[in-house]
């Protein structure tokens, strides 16, 4: 990568909201494994109602597959680097590798406030097909809005959209 312009890295995670579900997943799923355990090693009917072994696999499945997603949630963050090379993005862990967007493809852009529930249904990697629209975000309402000469629509979520559009315009040579 070129000399940077303007770095923004946004996480998912908040630190309340981790001292809440991570404890509470930690014992939904230390309660599941310790069931598991005492109906299948131990011969021991676990809990009053003497659940059987597919109610209880299927409770640790789903808090598996809960907790998996919720490691996703964890590592999950937005990158947007701005450098003298172009605007580079990627969203892990859904797409690792930064994609590319160079000066010459970009038609317009602008700052813009958006409503991330009702245009994209919400918040992470959105497609608007009314808008046709590709949105990454991550918390919040603000945002820049490109729009490429080959059609193409994109939103990236910003917490400070402003410094976003700033190196946007220094990259393209434009003070709008």
């Amino acid at each position: 990568m070129d000399n940077i312009i303007h770095k923004e890295i946004q996480y998912f995670r908040k630190t309340a909201w981790l001292f809440f579900v991570i404890p509470f997943w930690i014992f939904i799923v230390a309660s599941s494994v310790y069931g598991l355990y005492s109906q299948f090693v131990l011969k021991i009917p676990f809990g009053v109602l003497h659940s059987d072994a597919m109610l209880l696999f299927t409770t640790f499945l789903s808090v598996t597959v809960v907790t998996l997603l919720l490691i996703i949630f964890l590592v999950g963050r937005l990158e947007v680097i701005v450098t003298e090379g172009g605007l580079y993005y990627r969203y892990v862990p859904f797409f690792n590798k930064f994609r590319l967007i160079k000066p010459i493809e970009i038609r317009h852009y602008e700052t813009r406030i958006y409503k991330p529930l009702r245009e994209f249904g919400g918040w992470g990697i959105r497609y608007n097909i009314k808008q046709k629209t590709n949105c990454y975000n991550v918390r919040g309402n603000l945002g820049l809005y490109i729009e490429l000469k080959n059609g193409k629509r994109i939103l990236f979520g910003s917490q400070d959209p402003h410094k976003l559009k700033f190196a946007i315009d220094k990259l393209t040579g434009e003070n709008k």
